[in-house]
């Protein structure tokens, strides 16, 4: 080697460091800005951060989002000043722009979703998770093996509310000691996986409470709930992503399934495909371009950032990194360990 080889490796090691730092910095910013804008110009700004950092994870197709967020809030706000003027009393104008801007916003929430994410898909940790005290038995890894099914409590789900909720399927993943793990099958709504971007565990996300309260009730009789077992539900760290805390185990009758769940209980991508309920479309659930048919459902896991949830994708893959918690058009397919007869 030449006698200065050693100190110029030292020097590019320096600078890389240097330069991936500075480019997670100006991410995270970009990012930030994306996720709390309420104007074309915040997402101008979001957009520059992330065209410097183009090359950097996933920046290229955020700036692509941000760009489509500017255009659309131009284009709704040139129809909202067309239809106010259109109205000669001035209060029937600011009620029209209330609705109008609440539309916007569903709207850029659905662009933000519009992402092709980075599937990070290697080194998976294998290790036997539980959502429940006892740890799950082996599931079988083989499609040929039949799938059950069962049906338990009554939802909204046919979208016409005026003949009332409908039987709520669920797929059976484990069975074991007069007691069996079931998700299911559709999803049957969606929710934010926590209301407020502000970095919340499955301990302390609002979805939680939605499910063992709003959902609970409204879902099953006395008779089902008392079928129903409260749970350990295990605060496991996402495989990908170690370093983000998952807070504390809780207490749960329903939970979602994290990462290592959907990755085991489960024989595939196909497997994993979900469709929505009619009146979970009704709800806003968002869908790709190239798969209208089915749709993203959350876990409990954290992901890339602390105030990111990991789901599973529209092509059945499990997205480690997740996306922003307070996004409202992702599907939620409650699991629930149930009594059996």
């Amino acid at each position: 080697m030449y006698k200065d080889a050693s100190e110029r490796q030292k020097k590019c090691d320096a600078k890389v460091k240097e330069i991936k730092e500075m480019c997670e910095s100006k991410y995270i910013k970009a990012r930030t800005m994306m996720l709390t804008a309420t104007s074309a110009n915040d997402y101008n700004e979001a957009r520059n951060l992330f065209e410097s950092i183009k090359d950097y994870m996933d920046a290229k197709d955020f700036a692509e989002y941000c760009t489509r967020a500017i255009t659309l809030l131009g284009e709704n706000k040139q129809k909202t000043q067309i239809v106010g003027n259109s109205h000669s009393e001035s209060n029937r104008s600011t009620h029209y722009t209330k609705i109008t801007f609440s539309n916007i916003l569903n709207i850029i929430l659905g662009i933000l979703l519009f992402i092709e994410p980075i599937i990070l898909m290697y080194g998976l940790d294998k290790r036997s998770t539980s959502s429940n005290t006892q740890q799950p038995a082996n599931p079988p890894k083989s499609s040929d093996v039949a799938i059950q099914y069962i049906n338990f409590g009554h939802y909204e789900q046919d979208n016409d509310l005026s003949n009332g909720p409908e039987e709520i399927t669920w797929r059976v993943l484990d069975k074991k000691s007069g007691q069996m793990l079931v998700i299911s099958e559709h999803a049957l709504d969606c929710q934010p996986f926590n209301t407020e971007q502000i970095g919340a565990t499955w301990e302390t996300c609002s979805l939680r409470t939605w499910l063992n309260k709003t959902f609970f009730n409204e879902a099953f009789s006395e008779k089902k709930k008392k079928k129903i077992i409260l749970t350990t539900v295990l605060a496991d760290r996402n495989p990908e992503f170690t370093t983000i805390n998952p807070g504390n185990n809780t207490e749960d009758k329903l939970f979602l399934l994290n990462t290592q769940e959907a990755e085991e209980l489960f024989y595939s991508n196909n497997d994993r495909l979900c469709t929505a309920t009619e009146y979970g479309e009704a709800q806003g659930m968002f869908h790709h371009k190239e798969f209208p048919t089915t749709c993203w459902w959350w876990l409990r896991s954290s992901g890339h950032y602390s105030d990111d949830a990991a789901h599973v994708l529209d092509d059945g893959t499990i997205h480690y990194s997740g996306f922003g918690q307070n996004y409202g058009l992702i599907g939620v397919r409650p699991a629930m360990w149930i009594k059996i007869q």
